[in-house]
């Protein structure tokens, strides 16, 4: 929920919803009160001029000191940005300096203010869970201000406000009881247990609105994250007009492809072929996320995953050889249960490579370069089951594993390169006793 001008904006990262939901009604709680105060002093000054022409009397400086209470109020909507806990401070010392002040100067106890203070104090401190401990404090605190009431009407002088006075007219109230004391007691507890009723309601549908509005900025935010980096759909989120295109000098970028899934899909209906293939992309994916990989596209039955992009990282190169054993592994298991057994050929390659977001309407993150040629020309070169890799790959990755020479391949565009299937991780030597 978005307040309008002049209403500081608030950061939610900086507090939890329901802190910032509760300032947001302290301020909408400020301004009612000081619009209130600042309303009857205009009555006050149209009446005079009116009726005692520009005569003022006694009390008037109480009036005055509305304006000045009105302006205090405007005043602590803006002191957010010295921190929430001073708005809260302020508001409170403020409003017990309003009710005494009223208590003394109007000779009166002020205690009706609880009918307006009390429903926006209770809900915004205990909100709408926890609905007995509102009617409770509600409760007590009506009673106190019906007996404060009581006890020092609004025609009482201030001497004659003391302890034993104000017990003496309260007991004279309960023992002269009658239908006029009762009437009384409907109206001003009638009235406050409706203003807390109408109170309770109105910040418990908000609570609800805002609740939905969460779930779906939830859902759309899980949704941008499926199809964006996590930190790119940042990017975007707070600058949507920002062209992302980044440079980076060093990526490994990993292709694999279902070998004989084309003649698999030709004879197999739509859902079992869609099943099947999901279940094992799916499996890629978490292993995507448990080497902390991005998942660029699938195209058919290929799978592409970078690493160091767009985070850079020293140690992409064997996250993605990692990925790619790993890969190898699901699918053999997966094609011992299956009736057409189904092989993986992936290629690996790791260099420069630029990325970007294409495209508004369905934005799509995308990395491009010789860099991805080449691996992508690994995987199509390659052989069912192995990883291919080229002579930079290799270079890469040679502390951690072994590989096999296949020796010159021909790659379009590139011509003879050299390349290597990896054999798997090298074993540890041991020490001789």
């Amino acid at each position: 929920m978005h307040l309008p001008r002049p209403f500081p904006s608030y950061d939610p990262g900086r507090f939890d919803q329901n802190t910032t939901r509760r300032l947001k009604v302290l301020d909408w709680v400020c301004l009612a009160f000081a619009v209130v105060l600042v309303v009857h002093f205009a009555v006050l000054v149209v009446h005079n001029i009116v009726v005692w022409d520009l005569y003022w009397d006694g009390a008037s400086r109480g009036y005055l000191t509305q304006l000045s209470f009105a302006a205090a109020f405007l005043i602590i909507i803006q002191l957010f940005r010295f921190g929430y806990r001073v708005k809260l401070y302020a508001f409170f010392i403020l409003i017990a300096v309003y009710v005494t002040y009223y208590a003394f100067e109007h000779r009166a106890g002020g205690s009706q203010f609880v009918l307006f203070a009390t429903p926006c104090v209770t809900v915004f401190f205990i909100g709408t869970r926890r609905w007995i401990e509102v009617i409770l404090v509600s409760l007590a605190a009506y009673t106190l201000a019906f007996h404060i009431t009581i006890g020092i009407p609004w025609d009482v002088p201030i001497e004659e406000i003391a302890p034993s006075l104000i017990g003496q007219r309260i007991g004279l109230f309960y023992l002269n009881y009658n239908f006029s004391a009762f009437t009384w007691m409907l109206v001003i507890f009638g009235t406050g247990a409706t203003m807390l009723l109408a109170t309770f309601h109105a910040y418990r549908e908000v609570e609800r609105a805002e609740a939905l509005i969460e779930a779906e900025h939830a859902r759309s935010e899980l949704l941008l994250q499926s199809l964006l980096p996590r930190s790119i759909a940042a990017r975007l989120k707070y600058k949507p007009d920002e062209e992302v295109a980044d440079e980076f000098d060093a990526v490994s970028i990993l292709f694999a492809d279902i070998v004989g899934f084309t003649n698999f899909a030709s004879n197999r209906p739509a859902s079992e072929v869609v099943h099947f293939l999901n279940a094992i992309f799916s499996q890629f994916d978490a292993l995507a996320e448990k080497h902390q990989l991005e998942k660029i596209k699938t195209i058919g039955d290929e799978y592409m995953v970078a690493g160091g992009m767009p985070d850079p990282r020293d140690d992409h190169a064997w996250a993605v050889a990692e990925m790619a054993l790993d890969m190898m592994r699901i699918v053999e298991e997966v094609s011992k249960d299956a009736d057409y057994p189904v092989t993986l050929r992936i290629g690996l390659h790791t260099g420069p490579a630029v990325a970007g977001v294409i495209g508004r309407n369905k934005p799509f993150y995308d990395v491009w370069g010789d860099t991805i040629n080449m691996a992508s020309r690994m995987q199509s070169t390659g052989e069912p089951g192995r990883v291919q890799v080229t002579e930079d790959m290799m270079k890469a990755l040679s502390s951690r594993y072994e590989f096999q020479s296949r020796g010159l391949v021909d790659v379009k565009g590139q011509g003879l390169v050299p390349s290597y299937f990896v054999q798997g991780a090298k074993r540890a030597e041991v020490a001789p006793r």
